[in-house]
């Protein structure tokens, strides 16, 4: 349904022409009686023009916003995805608590069981820049011989702004001396409330999925999970009736809870007696050396623009899909903007897959993505 809207300039002067040459009424100058009424009455008609127009284009998904766009999808039993805290769960190995010599049991003992240490409930694990807080939800007990333990803890923040990228939680305040922390893999599951193009694309893709267990139901009901930045899907990898579901996560590694969650979705979506393989990519380890050239007498510390630029260049990598091509110049170009103070960024190391390499592009097999080498504390260095 179309509208066209008049304004009140139109309206009004459409009425004064209609009553000119249809009527007797012949005063209608600026301030009559006769004219008062006319710009009175077009008044609330321009306002209701608005109204119905609003009222039209929110009735439509693809000009419908806000509580509209949400009326529209429960309608299509399609609900917006709500904000979830980021967490990280001890199966995962991934928030540690380690000391270099000596025995974590030794620093932090149990308060009842000498055979036993412990990292009491309440933690709090904080991020390089002091920006991010994990806390440790419950008392994790530990062998008291050991050097490190994996502790499970959520985000003080809700939402994307818990996320946090590999080896940036480093400070704890537990003020044992000797007592170290870090995350060994970036941390991704917080996620804002889904906006308005996001929701849409759901909702337009409802009718399709509601149909069965098809390739879009499976696809669409697995891309709601937190940590998943595509699925790649492909028939009959394993017979007849299989169907295999390649995760591609949205940096670094695949959860272990994430896993769990799809586990649990897909059986939700696929059909009875369908197998499906749900299966990582192949991670290819990566480390460089990237060597920064600033504009002189730059104010900014040479440690936050090297930091800076570290952060832009591993979030183009965790960008990078099975199949895309890693571009030395892209490397380069995102250490650039992490400031206008770098003039220019130069790569002296680059290592794939544990092997030195020239620097020169290097494409991605269809199954494989990047993952920093965890053999180095700092595998993407900028100087």
């Amino acid at each position: 349904m179309v509208i066209r809207k008049k304004t009140l300039e139109q309206l009004n002067r459409e009425s004064i022409e209609h009553l000119s040459r249809s009527s007797i009424v012949t005063a209608l100058s600026p301030g009559s009686a006769a004219r008062a009424l006319v710009e009175a009455s077009n008044r609330q008609i321009a306002d209701f023009y608005e109204v119905l127009e609003t009222a039209v284009s929110q009735s439509y998904i693809s000009l419908a916003s806000g509580a509209h766009l949400d009326l529209i999808g429960q309608t299509l039993g399609v609900i917006r995805r709500t904000e979830e805290t980021a967490i990280v769960e001890a199966d995962d190995q991934n928030l540690r608590f380690y000391v270099e010599d000596g025995t974590l049991g030794q620093r932090l003992p149990h308060g009842t069981d000498a055979t036993k240490g412990q990292i009491p409930s309440g933690t709090v694990v904080t991020s390089r820049d002091g920006t991010v807080t994990f806390t440790v939800q419950e008392h994790h007990n530990f062998p008291v011989g050991t050097r490190e333990a994996y502790v499970s803890a959520r985000a003080s923040a809700v939402g994307a702004t818990g996320n946090v990228g590999q080896r940036e939680l480093n400070s704890h305040n537990l003020g044992v001396i000797g007592v170290l922390v870090r995350n060994e893999q970036s941390v991704n599951m917080g996620r804002d409330s889904e906006n308005d193009e996001s929701y849409r694309v759901r909702i337009s893709n409802r009718l399709l999925s509601v149909q069965g267990a098809n390739e879009t139901a499976i696809r669409m009901s697995l891309m709601a999970i937190p940590g998943i930045a595509d699925v790649l899907l492909s028939a009959g990898t394993a017979g007849a009736g299989s169907v295999r579901a390649l995760l591609i996560p949205e940096s670094n590694r695949v959860p272990l809870q994430v896993l769990d969650r799809v586990r649990r979705q897909i059986i939700s979506v696929a059909a009875y007696g369908i197998r499906v393989v749900i299966e990582e990519p192949d991670y290819v380890p990566i480390s460089l050396t990237v060597q920064l050239s600033l504009a002189s007498g730059s104010v900014i510390s040479t440690a936050a623009l090297s930091a800076g630029a570290e952060s832009q260049i591993k979030a183009y990598l965790g960008d990078l899909r099975p199949g895309d091509t890693l571009t030395a110049n892209r490397i380069r170009l995102a250490a650039m903007q992490a400031h206008g103070q770098i003039e220019d960024a130069t790569i002296i190391e680059l290592c794939i897959d544990r092997r030195p390499v020239m620097i020169q592009n290097f494409t991605l097999g269809d199954e494989q993505v990047f993952l920093p080498d965890d053999r180095f504390s700092d595998p993407i260095r900028v100087l």
